[in-house]
């Protein structure tokens, strides 16, 4: 009986793990599958209307984690607006990267409208948000990297320091300052940020990077490809993980 006990607990041991789980992998695989699926809007390489100007501005909040922002301009003086709200003073890092293949009549430009008493800034294609002052960054040496985390290739056409002297709210406008259009890729952090997103927000900016800067039908479905392949883990899983049923004992005749 002590033997009887015993396997019968194990039994019960193994089955109610098979549950557990199966509910562990399905887990998985719908945490995987949201991940990657990334939102339209973070992924905006097509020339759109939106947030052309300051008073449409995309609102960004404070940096307290970096923040990519992907899209496109137009032709001569199209512009894209954000707006950043700075609650400690100092300084933010900020850059333009461009694919590869971009036109190199292809030039955006960064403007930094600070918060001020009164409206100052040079002459330029988009209205100035009313008291602000208006800073434009040049442009810095090009210089072609390669990202290992995202596998694809970019050129660098600005890397700077922004000044945030005074706490409220700025604004951020990348404009296109040549003929060609083009798309961009704006990246804006603090000394403080920290990236919070690990090891599972890969496959999203993975996908979001592939689509911005090397859109082929192989990208576009690759998020499905990925969940057809963890859903067949699953199930491969749930099943060499089930354990056998035991043999039925024949009844002895006496």
């Amino acid at each position: 009986m002590a033997g009887n006990h015993h396997s019968l607990v194990d039994a019960k041991s193994r089955y109610g793990t098979l549950p557990s789980m199966r509910v562990g992998f399905i887990a998985f695989g719908l945490l995987l599958g949201w991940s990657v699926m990334a939102h339209p809007a973070q992924a905006g390489v097509a020339v759109t209307s939106a947030n052309r100007t300051w008073e449409t501005s995309a609102k960004l909040g404070a940096v307290t984690e970096p923040i990519q922002l992907f899209g496109a301009l137009g032709t001569t003086g199209d512009a894209r607006f954000y707006q950043l709200t700075v609650k400690k003073i100092g300084t933010l890092s900020a850059a333009i990267d461009v694919p590869v293949w971009a036109d190199e009549k292809f030039h955006p430009q960064l403007v930094v409208y600070q918060p001020d008493s009164a409206t100052v800034g040079p002459a330029l294609p988009m209205i100035q948000p009313p008291g602000t002052i208006a800073l434009v960054y040049p442009l810095t040496e090009n210089t072609r990297h390669f990202e290992a985390w995202t596998q694809i290739t970019t050129v660098k056409r600005l890397q700077a320091k922004l000044d945030v002297p005074v706490t409220g709210t700025y604004y951020l406008a990348v404009y296109n300052a040549d003929r060609a259009g083009g798309r961009f890729r704006l990246t804006v952090s603090s000394p403080s940020a920290t990236n919070s997103g690990g090891i599972l927000a890969w496959p999203k900016g993975w996908w979001v990077s592939q689509m911005w800067a090397n859109p082929t039908i192989m990208t576009l479905f690759a998020p499905l490809v990925l969940i057809g392949i963890v859903m067949a883990a699953v199930w491969t899983g749930t099943h060499w993980t089930r354990p056998a049923a035991p043999a039925r004992q024949k009844k002895r005749k006496y």
